[in-house]
Order: structure tokens, then C-alpha cells, then sequence
């Protein structure tokens, strides 16, 4: 095996380069969520960031118009496939090199839905059908069926589980109920009842302990299949269980399928586009019609209730899938199932009975209690599940999820969440060696989870299912994805694909730009090849066109120049290769180099804020400091420094009042200069980071700003008493400013009188001022008058009155 790391950089010339900046610019990729930016095609990308080759997919069954989804699948000793569908209800038989083979629904009374497989002690095929009734059945070596289970208020059987001495175990619904038979399909009991709709998994330890998970409330049930006794191993926080599956340790692993956690705007897509499944045409029914038209009102009832049960089933195993589908669908759906069967459930119920040719269910053990196992909310403060319990009442509905989860309990009751994301977990397996199969909703990955690591890696992603709705992992090695919308199973082998390619995003220079080398850090073992290829254009999306073509690949161990063409945008290309099928190459980090010629910095505003007078009285000074600020951009993200000039408005020549400003701003004292209208100029430069000769400027002209620190003149002023009042005239005017405020106080008053204009209100620089006065107490008095500008500027005036 061989290990590189190609550290390339951008070295800057020994001779000076005009006009380029000597900064290189790298941007990495080295995490999963980076790579996932891209176009991977049969390579995958682990949590952790590493890109290696898939493994190789082979298709077994699709393009089935009579196949909505695929419920479940089980592997026979002897190599045979079996798969369970909902559609027109068939089971195939898959072989190497073989057409599919259906076993099961072409008859007309075979029912249309098959959700759960399982080979029981002898060999058998078992299998739970739904239609207007469930049935538990078993096929012969010839696929003959028998019919071992039957009972009209169970319509579905989400899953069959075959332990010890070949004793049969079903999760049912819509009643909650675990049956139990013997190994023949004998003598059924009711081995536990739970407070909510569905069991869809169960689960066997290496103890023979019956582990179900529902569909409500999130719960793990712990059941003793000897004596009955019920107990809450764990509750989730979720609402529906998926999955249930045990390792070699002993650990129980529980996956969960919240649609409130999928990613926002999840929906089941069915294969005809629709968000409700189409009616039915299968010729089955229409034999059943066409023989019973003398019942024409039964049948209409039955085919009300068989479309509500479709409308149920062909969600995919589990009812998973029901989830995603649209509310309005969903509501009117459930509605009309409760409709349906509370009538049926009670007059069941009253009846007591099981159709034939089942044999009656032992009432004595049936609707057994759950106790509940306190579990505390931090991992170490699990619990054993063979701990103290407690009877409780009926759960609440669990609380939406933020996320769906894969729990691992150990076999003494600690659990650890070990994935957390927001998909739907629609099913899992154990593939041996601590790792777990996942099979997601909405975008339809294959997802293989090492538990001892907690690293997900995405196996495969089926196009254009929308759904892996089964899972199986063979002893050989070989994984089975059997998927929804449309319906399909693939083989993923234990071997590495031929080649993989793995396109980058879009890597957005900011600017056009010159590409150094590339920094690639990856394992490439005997037996397994890595290459690299480039792409170069000025537009993010490659598909508009004007980018250059894909530049002939180039072997991953040699120093890797970017052969693109300045341009402000850069794919690469991974080409992986596997000459035996047992190594691939496994790339960890990928930098590209680049360098932005020298580009002048932008001074995109300059702001004046000069002091400004407040309200009339003592508040009405103003600082004489004027604030200059501004804002700049750099597109090299030099450092800035930057000068500040001044000059009377009309002048040509700038004068300098400030260097070497780092700051975006600066205070500028007005008292220094004359009065006038001044202009100001800021002026940046980015030599900080360049070469002497290189730098580059930028400047920006500022509004004209008023320098005013004159107070107003009096141009006129007089007053006249007459009866004890006196009146007062004055004319004032201001060379730059509006006139700010007149006030008046008499003998030294604490209070200023605000006189006004004649017209009411200062808003010019020349203004007349009148106003009386009341002379109270005989003899001399002083009156002091306040003139301001609008800058802050004041003038006073004494008068000697004698009344």
C-alpha cells in the first residue's frame, strides 16, 4: 500500500510578477458535508469525510408496474431470494441469472398485499398476506400454499419472527396484537396486546425474550414468552419503531421512523407521480364482481373497506411510508378505517371467535398488562430491562422528533444513541462484525452504520426510488435493498466496483484567477488506482455552458498541476479504479491552490457627521468635531491604510489632515480652518500587502460639509416700553448656518424664553425677531437676549430697561 500526500502550493516568482498580489489562496475540502456538495457516481462518502469506491450494485428486479413495494425479503439455506411485495400482492422468487419467478398472486382469491417473510424450522416459506382479511400462510416445495392463520379483526402482519424449536411470532394490527404458534402454525394465542395500533418488529435474544416495537409511541417492549410478562425495555421519545435487531453481544439496536423528523417537505411520491394510490384494476376483482351480482350491496361495503386497507398497505411494510404522505390524504384515510372497523372489532369481539380453518385463540392468555422500566434521560442511567418494574396506564402519544435515531442497549440496559439524522429509517438489519444496515425514505440511501466507530457510510443511493423499504444482509456478504415508488431490488456485492467518479462543486474563486497545484491526501493500496482531472469556467453552474473541457486525467501519484484556465470557477474530477475488486483508494482532504491578481480596493461610501445644535437652553451647544466614516471592500483582503484630504469647495488642490488611518473613521476638529463648504476625500491603499511599486488606490468624494464656528450677526436691535411692556425688534442673519433658536431671560432669571421669528419658525440664515414682554416692578431691570446658529454658535445681548 501506498500513502501520498502531494502538498503543492503556488509559489510566488523570484522575479517580481506587476499587478499580482503574492498571497495563495487554498480552499479545502476534507468533510463529509463538503464532499456531499458534489456528484458522486458509484463511489460513497463516509460521516467522517473520506471518499473511497461503492461496492457493485447489481439490479434483480424493477420495471414491475405490478410492484409498488417491496415489503420484505428472506433468504432460503439453499440460496433462493423471496420477496414480498404490495401492488397486485406477489411474491417472487429471485435466482442468480434467472427471470423473476412469481409464487404467489396470480390466483384470483390470493390476496394483494404481502407484508412479512420468513423461513420457519423446517424450511418453509411463511408468509402474512392482507386483503379483506390477513392470513398467515405457508408455501410447499411446489408453492402450494396453506392457510395456518386467519382472524377478521387482524388485517395486517407486519412482521413474523421463527425462535426456538421453530415457534412462530407475529407483530399484527390494527389491534396491537404479538400471536404466537407453535411449529406446525398451530394452536395461536395472543401473547401480548398492546395500547396502540401496530406492532411492526420483533426481535428474539440469544434467551429466547421477545423484544416489539410499535407504531405510536416509541416504545420497546420486553415480553417473557413463557409466562407472558410485559415490560417497557426503553421508550424512545419517538413515535414509531422500524427496526429491531440483536448482534452477537448481545446488544439490542432500535431504530425509529418519525415522518416529523425526515427532512422538511417529505412526501410519499408514489410511482404514477400521485400522492394517493390509483384504484386497483386487477382482474381478480373483476371476476369477484362479475360473480356476485346478486350481493351487488355486500360488495360495495367489502369494496369500500378493501380500498381503505390499500390505501394502508400500499404505504410499504411497517407503515412506514403513511408517515410522508400528505395530511389531507392521511386524515380522510384514517377516518375511514376507524369507520370501517369499529363496527367489525366489536362484532368480533362479541363473536369470540377465529375463522377457519385457524384454531381458536386461549382467552386466558390474552391482554396481558406492559409494566414500565423508569429509564433516566442520560445514557448511563439506563436501567437493565431485567430490573424493578411498574404497571402503567395507557402511553401518550409520543412527541414529534427533531431527528430519527438508532439506539444500542446493552444487554445490561445502558443505551446509547449512536445516528442521528433527518431521514426516515424505514428498515435495518445487522450485517455482522458490529455493523448495521439502514434503509432511508425521501432520498432512497442505503446506509451502513459501524457501531463501534458511530461512522455512517452511504452505500448506495437508488434512482429513481424514492424509498428503501426492506433490507437483508447474506452470510456471503451480499446486501439486498428491496425499494418503494417505484418497486425494485438491488444486490450490493461484498466487492468494490470497477471505477468510481467524483465530480467537485463548483469552486467559486470570487474572481478570475490563476490555479496553482493541488494538495490531495489519500490512500491508494496495491491493486487500485486514483486519478485527477480539471475544468475551469466563469459561471457556478457548469451546465449553462463556457466552460472548458475535462482535462485528460493524471495519475494521483505524480505532482498534480491544475492544467485549467484562469477562471474564476474550478472543478476536479476523482477518478477510482479496482483491478480485483477487493481495494480501493480512500481520499481524506482535497486543497486547490490559487492566486487573484491584484485588484484595486472599493471605497463604497464616505459619511459626514458634523456636531449639531439640540433643543433651545444650555443643551443647545454643539461639538465643533465633524465624524468621517466610510466603507470599504477588498476582493484580495489586503490590509487597508488609508489618508484623509481636505479642500474648500471650488479649489482644485487637496490638502492632507491625516495619514497611515487603519480605522474605517476619523474625527476631523473644525475649529482648525476657516468657515466655508469643505469637501473631504478618503483615500485607500492596499501597499501594506504588496510589493513597493505594486500597491494599488482607491478614493471617494464626500458631500460638502459646512465649517461654521461664527455665531450669527445682529443686524438691527431696539425696544420700546409702553403701559409697563416692553416690545422688542431685532434683524439677525448667519454667513453659513440656518438660525438656530432666539432666547430671552430677564434680571439673571434660571429660565430661557424662547422667542420666534416673525413667520413662525427658523429655517433660514436671515431672520426677524419681535416679541413683548411684561414689565412687572418699577425701575431698572436687565434683559439678556441669546442669538444661535443652527451649528451651535451663540451670540449675546445686554439691554438696560427702566420702567
Amino acid at each position: 500500500m501506498s500513502l501520498i500526500a502531494l502538498v503543492c502550493f503556488l509559489m510566488p516568482s523570484l522575479v517580481p510578477r506587476p499587478a499580482q498580489a503574492v498571497k495563495t489562496i487554498h480552499i479545502e475540502h476534507n468533510t463529509e458535508k463538503q464532499f456531499k456538495q458534489g456528484d458522486p457516481c458509484q463511489v460513497v462518502i463516509s460521516s467522517t469525510g473520506e471518499i473511497s469506491l461503492a461496492y457493485r450494485t447489481k439490479t434483480l428486479l424493477s420495471n414491475k408496474d405490478e410492484v409498488w413495494v417491496v415489503n420484505d425479503m428472506v433468504r432460503t439455506a439453499a440460496g433462493s431470494l423471496y420477496v414480498a411485495t404490495s401492488g397486485k400482492g406477489y411474491v417472487y422468487l429471485l435466482k442468480e441469472g434467472q427471470e423473476p419467478q412469481v409464487v404467489y398472486g396470480k390466483d384470483l382469491t390470493d390476496h394483494r398485499h404481502v407484508f412479512s417473510l420468513a423461513i420457519d424450522g423446517k424450511g418453509r416459506l411463511l408468509a402474512g398476506t392482507s386483503g379483506k382479511t390477513t392470513q398467515l400462510i405457508r408455501f410447499d416445495k411446489a408453492h402450494n400454499t396453506e392457510t395456518l392463520f386467519q382472524e377478521d379483526e387482524i388485517k395486517y402482519v407486519w412482521c413474523i419472527l421463527v425462535g426456538p424449536g421453530g415457534r412462530i411470532y407475529l407483530g399484527t394490527g390494527p389491534t396491537g396484537k404479538v400471536i404466537t404458534l407453535d411449529s406446525d402454525g398451530q394452536n395461536p394465542e395472543v401473547l401480548y396486546k398492546a395500547k396502540e395500533k401496530n406492532i411492526l418488529t420483533l426481535a428474539l435474544d440469544a434467551d429466547g425474550i421477545l423484544y416489539a416495537g410499535g407504531d405510536e409511541h416509541g416504545l420497546v417492549y420486553r415480553i417473557e414468552p413463557g409466562t407472558g410478562k410485559t415490560t417497557i425495555a426503553y421508550d424512545t421519545g419517538h413515535g414509531e419503531i422500524s427496526g429491531l435487531v440483536f448482534d452477537e453481544a448481545g446488544n439490542l439496536y432500535v431504530s425509529t421512523a418519525d415522518a416529523s423528523a425526515a427532512r422538511p417537505g417529505a412526501k410519499l411520491i408514489l410511482s404514477d407521480g400521485d400522492t394517493s394510490r390509483p384504484e386497483s384494476t386487477d382482474e381478480k376483482d373483476k371476476e369477484d364482481e362479475k360473480g356476485k351480482k346478486d350481493e351487488k350491496a355486500e360488495k360495495d361495503k367489502n369494496n369500500k373497506v378493501e380500498k381503505i386497507d390499500e390505501d394502508k398497505a400500499s404505504n410499504g411494510k411497517k407503515n412506514n411510508n403513511d408517515k410522508a404522505r400528505e395530511t389531507k390524504t392521511k386524515k380522510e384515510s384514517e377516518k375511514n378505517i376507524k369507520k370501517e372497523t369499529g363496527k367489525k372489532q366489536a362484532d368480533d369481539l362479541e363473536k369470540n371467535k377465529i375463522s377457519q380453518p385457524a384454531k381458536p385463540i386461549d382467552k386466558d392468555k390474552t391482554e396481558k398488562t406492559a409494566e414500565l422500566i423508569p429509564a433516566a434521560t442520560k445514557a448511563a442511567d439506563k436501567p437493565s430491562p431485567n430490573g424493578p418494574a411498574r404497571t402503567v396506564s395507557a402511553p401518550k402519544p409520543a412527541k414529534p422528533a427533531q431527528t430519527n435515531e438508532v439506539y444500542q442497549i446493552s444487554p445490561s440496559g445502558y443505551v446509547t444513541s449512536l445516528f442521528s439524522q433527518k431521514v426516515m429509517i424505514l428498515s435495518m438489519a445487522y450485517m455482522g462484525h458490529g455493523k448495521l444496515l439502514l434503509g432511508t425514505g425521501i432520498e432512497g440511501k442505503l446506509v451502513r452504520l459501524e457501531t463501534e466507530k458511530q461512522e455512517a457510510v452511504v452505500l448506495h443511493t437508488v434512482k429513481p426510488s424514492a424509498q428503501i423499504s426492506s433490507v437483508l444482509a447474506d452470510v456471503d456478504g451480499t446486501v439486498y435493498a428491496g425499494c418503494a415508488n417505484p418497486g425494485a431490488v438491488y444486490a450490493i456485492k461484498p466487492d468494490y466496483a470497477v471505477e468510481g467518479i467524483y465530480i467537485s462543486p463548483a469552486i467559486d474563486a470570487k474572481q478570475i484567477s490563476k490555479w496553482g497545484k493541488l494538495h490531495l491526501e489519500a490512500d491508494i493500496p496495491c491493486q487500485s488506482s486514483l486519478k485527477v482531472s480539471f475544468r475551469s469556467g466563469n459561471t457556478s453552474d457548469p451546465e449553462k455552458g463556457g466552460w472548458q473541457k475535462w482535462t485528460e486525467p493524471i495519475d494521483a501519484a505524480e505532482d498534480i498541476e491544475i492544467c485549467a484556465a484562469p477562471a474564476r470557477f474550478l472543478q476536479y474530477r476523482l477518478h477510482l479504479g479496482s483491478s480485483d475488486g477487493s481495494h480501493t483508494a480512500v481520499v481524506r482532504e482535497v486543497k486547490s491552490a490559487h492566486m487573484i491578481p491584484n485588484l484595486p480596493p472599493l471605497i463604497k461610501n464616505v459619511t459626514i457627521k458634523s456636531g449639531q445644535a439640540g433643543k433651545a437652553g444650555k443643551s443647545a451647544r454643539s461639538s465643533k468635531n465633524i465624524s468621517i466614516t466610510w466603507k470599504t471592500d477588498e476582493p484580495n483582503n489586503d490590509k487597508l491604510i488609508c489618508e484623509i484630504f481636505i479642500r474648500l469647495v471650488g479649489r482644485e488642490k487637496w490638502v492632507r489632515i491625516a495619514k497611515e488611518v487603519k480605522e474605517e473613521k476619523y474625527t476631523w476638529d473644525s475649529r482648525t480652518v476657516a468657515d466655508g463648504r469643505y469637501e473631504v476625500k478618503v483615500t485607500a491603499s492596499d501597499k501594506l500587502d504588496n510589493p513597493e511599486g505594486q500597491a494599488l488606490t482607491a478614493s471617494r468624494v464626500s458631500r460638502p460639509v459646512v465649517v461654521d464656528n461664527t455665531p450669527p450677526e445682529i443686524a438691527r436691535m431696539s425696544y420700546t416700553i409702553d403701559s409697563g411692556k416692553l416690545h422688542f425688534q431685532a434683524s439677525i442673519k448667519d454667513a453659513l448656518s440656518v438660525i438656530g433658536s432666539v432666547e430671552y431671560v430677564i434680571d439673571s432669571g434660571e429660565t430661557w424664553h424662547i422667542a420666534l421669528p416673525d413667520d413662525g419658525i427658523f429655517d433660514s440664515r436671515e431672520e426677524n425677531i419681535e416679541f413683548e414682554l411684561e414689565i412687572d416692578a418699577p425701575g431698572e431691570h436687565l434683559l439678556a437676549v441669546r442669538f444661535t446658529d443652527a451649528l451651535g454658535n451663540r451670540t449675546y445681548r445686554n439691554l438696560s430697561v427702566v420702567k
